[in-house]
């Protein structure tokens, strides 16, 4: 497993630096609507608006930042920037893991409503009888 920081070189690397944001790279959305190039008078090429923009400065930054309270030799924490850049990391497929926290509870509370309407149903049904 690699520590974040040697994910970061690895974006670096691999992908395409973003031409209007210094320190950012861009990893193009693989799907086909991604893929779709516009046409017409507003035509600007394919549907960019789907790719991952990984802010690697910003998030460097960050790890600089926690390092001291990460190691318990003193404080540090995350700006509003820091987390910012994590969220919209968070937005590539494979990844999602701050998305899917965040359903996790409206996911059990709509399971637990199904559960008590379905509760609820059985017992009426029991009361009218098979008419």
């Amino acid at each position: 497993m690699k520590s974040a920081a040697a994910l970061l070189s690895v974006v670096e690397e691999k992908a395409e630096p973003h031409p209007k944001h210094p320190g950012a790279f861009i990893i193009p959305d693989p799907s086909p609507l991604a893929q779709t190039i516009l046409s017409g008078p507003w035509a600007q090429g394919r549907l960019t608006g789907l790719d991952t923009r990984i802010q690697v400065t910003v998030l460097r930054d960050g790890i600089r930042a926690t390092q001291p309270s990460r190691h318990a030799s003193g404080t540090g924490g995350l700006e509003p920037l820091h987390i910012f850049c994590l969220v919209e990391l968070d937005s590539h497929a494979s990844l999602q893991r701050l998305t899917k926290e965040r359903k996790q509870p409206a996911l059990r509370g709509v399971l637990e409503a199904d559960r008590q309407a379905r509760s609820l149903a059985s017992t009426v049904l029991q009361r009218i009888g098979p008419q």
